[in-house]
């Protein structure tokens, strides 16, 4: 199961298998925030 397709995160999903993690592309200082699925 692509956990990915669900879209949970606001900018980049890698999934894994069981689970996935977001990322933030970094740019205007952008960070992932505490609930691990949006960029602040």
């Amino acid at each position: 199961v692509d956990e990915c397709l669900q879209g949970r995160c606001e900018q980049v999903c890698v999934n894994s298998p069981g689970s996935y993690t977001c990322h933030c592309d970094g740019r205007g200082g952008l960070k992932l925030s505490q609930d691990m699925d949006t960029c602040e």
